[in-house]
């Protein structure tokens, strides 16, 4: 199953063209990374990359007016110091959390992905994702402009990364090691706001390997080995 490696994340104060954060450590060769971005124009319309390998690929979206935010990722990655970057299609208050994540698969990768929107106070989040078990499920919310407070976050997930600009944007991103075949990631804050969530689940690199293993000589058709 895959596994956290790192994460970190990022809110904006102000009105700016791009938010980057820039990984602790080294990124691992062959990993991946999950970034969740929101930004409150009308649509998910900018793009998610980084200096090492370039573009990422939108594995969802939720477009809705002050709701937006999208789930990109990008695997087998070269390695090395990393920065990831958001970048709107037009100035405005974005944020932008990322997981580096090992042992995801490097091609059909998504299990299960959906997203979902509303305005008012939580305890919200995206519709129920069905996945196999044994999945690593990236969750996020975004919330604009700013909450008074995150209050708690969805049961059995851990923290990635938090944050709140109070006025302009607030972020939260979770993580688990899903065994069960259904995900319903909520969060909880205080006031009205307007909200966007994306919950996905993301494959095993060795959940297609073959599992069995065969014992003794193999032997030909005329009975003797081959």
């Amino acid at each position: 199953m895959g596994a956290r490696v790192q994460d970190d994340g990022a809110v904006s104060s102000g009105s700016v063209a791009d938010i980057d954060v820039t990984l602790g450590s080294n990124v691992t060769s062959g990993n991946s990374i999950i970034a969740f971005a929101g930004d409150p124009q009308s649509t998910f319309s900018g793009s998610i990359s980084d200096d090492v390998d370039g573009a990422y690929t939108e594995d969802h979206a939720v477009d809705s007016n002050q709701r937006s935010c999208g789930m990109c990722s990008i695997h087998g990655h070269t390695g090395g110091s990393t920065t990831v970057t958001y970048t709107p299609s037009a100035s405005t208050y974005p944020t932008l959390a990322v997981i580096e994540v090992s042992g995801l698969a490097s091609s059909s990768y998504i299990d299960d992905i959906d997203g979902g929107n509303g305005y008012g106070a939580g305890p919200s989040g995206p519709t129920t994702i069905t996945p196999s078990a044994g999945r690593f499920v990236a969750a996020g919310i975004v919330c604009y402009y700013g909450v008074g407070s995150w209050d708690t976050g969805p049961t059995g997930y851990t923290e990635a990364y938090v944050g709140n600009a109070a006025g302009n944007s607030a972020t939260w991103m979770h993580y688990k090691a899903s065994s069960s075949t259904s995900e319903s990631p909520t969060w909880d804050w205080t006031d009205d706001k307007n909200w966007g969530a994306i919950a996905g689940a993301y494959i095993d690199a060795s959940a297609d390997a073959p599992t069995g293993h065969i014992e003794g000589p193999l032997v030909g058709s005329l009975g003797g080995p081959i």
